[in-house]
């Protein structure tokens, strides 16, 4: 009898260590599911893939790929993977940069491993490719610039990358946003902080919160947005928030699976080309993986409209700003639920729905007397974050146009 026949496997879980912190990455299998049918690609301490390197990157790739001949489903796996991961380094890098000029600061990893998890899951033939990405670490280090400055670089950083995880993915892809963008009328955000955490709970509790999202916050001293209800994607209920940390203003999004990233799916069948070129492997439960995953696996570092993806950060800084003067105004959200309203962030529609052009940092309000300084601190952090980098921002573009 093998060990499969004796123990049922329910997930992965990685753990990564280095010297600056400690990683896990988790992975469960639902009912049907099969070990057989999971593959990670594990990328750790990856450097910066400026726009130069990214063409001799993309070069080289591009002969590797007309040269590979039938190439077997391992090869396929890591290539698609490394592809996904390659594709957010680039745009990460180049945003990072356009925000280290703009912003005035010195940023770089030196002593900061970037860490990223992609995985691959498929049931069976007739079950779509999954694909997700955790960023475990993918925080960049500041070395000089001002408090607020460094407070706009963490912010936009995160809410960028946060929006990035999904685009960088092929097929019918979904960030954060994406998520909260199609979560029922009438969904409001609500913003839990290490404030009066016990408070919260109890209240999540009442309102049906999923038990999984209230565990995650009982230990945690970091600032939650998180929908009241779920989105219907694909026929599941999926819930998709945002952790900020109230010191450094790092901001990452989470999904329901406990990644800090994106995710995908495609049918095969869906992007397979026709006649003699379909070309089908067998490997575990991966089976139908064919020409069609390797057709999406060449390492295109070129998103589909980066801009889109910066516009979409922005949407959700308006956002959050809305709701945190919501709760400091006292306008009549119990708990400091604000309305998540109309927002159209799904990336390709050119449909953003902002609170206005450029953000300008809401002075005075009415504070309620029990929301506790570190609200109103967190609150004045982020709008002093926030103006700053569309002030600096756009003064930065202004001069490269001239």
């Amino acid at each position: 009898m093998c060990i499969r026949d004796r123990y049922k496997v329910v997930g992965v879980k990685i753990e990564v260590r280095t010297p600056s912190g400690s990683y896990v990455h988790e992975t469960a299998l639902m009912e049907g599911d099969d070990i057989s049918g999971v593959f990670h690609t594990l990328a750790i301490n990856l450097p910066d893939l400026p726009p130069e390197a990214a063409k001799t990157l993309q070069k080289a790739a591009d002969n590797a790929y007309k040269a590979a001949k039938s190439p077997d489903e391992m090869s396929t796996l890591r290539w698609y993977t490394r592809s996904v991961i390659n594709k957010f380094l680039t745009a990460q890098t180049d945003y990072e940069g356009k925000l280290e000029k703009g912003l005035k600061v010195s940023a770089g990893r030196t002593d900061t491993e970037r860490c990223v998890v992609v995985t691959v899951k498929r049931r069976d033939a007739q079950s779509p490719l999954m694909t997700s990405v955790d960023l475990l670490q993918p925080f960049n280090q500041i070395h000089r610039g001002s408090e607020d400055a460094v407070k706009a670089f963490n912010l936009m950083s995160g809410l960028y990358m946060s929006v990035l995880e999904g685009a960088a993915l092929p097929g019918d892809k979904y960030s954060f946003m994406d998520i909260w963008a199609q979560c029922p009328q009438g969904t409001k955000v609500y913003m839990s902080t290490r404030d009066d955490r016990s408070n919260d709970i109890e209240y999540m509790k009442q309102q049906g919160y999923p038990e999984f999202l209230i565990e995650r916050i009982e230990d945690s001293d970091k600032v939650f947005f998180m929908p009241n209800q779920p989105a219907n994607i694909n026929g599941q209920n999926r819930w998709a928030w945002l952790e900020i940390d109230p010191e450094t203003f790092e901001t990452i999004s989470v999904l329901d699976t406990g990644e800090h990233g994106g995710a995908a799916e495609y049918f095969i069948e869906n992007l397979s080309p026709n006649g003699e070129d379909y070309r089908e492997f067998t490997v575990g439960a991966f089976i139908g993986i064919d020409v069609s995953v390797w057709s999406v696996a060449s390492f295109t570092l070129e998103l589909e409209d980066p801009e889109q993806i910066m516009e979409a950060a922005k949407a959700a800084t308006y956002k959050i700003c809305e709701i945190l003067d919501g709760i400091m105004n006292n306008v009549g959200y119990a708990k400091g639920e604000v309305e998540l309203g109309k927002v159209k962030l799904k990336l390709g529609t050119h449909e953003y729905d902002y609170m206005a052009k450029y953000f300008e940092a809401v002075k005075g309000g009415n504070p309620k007397a029990d929301l506790g300084q570190n609200i109103i601190n967190f609150k004045q952090g982020f709008q002093a974050g926030a103006a700053y980098y569309f002030k600096e921002m756009e003064k930065s573009m202004d001069k490269d146009d001239d």
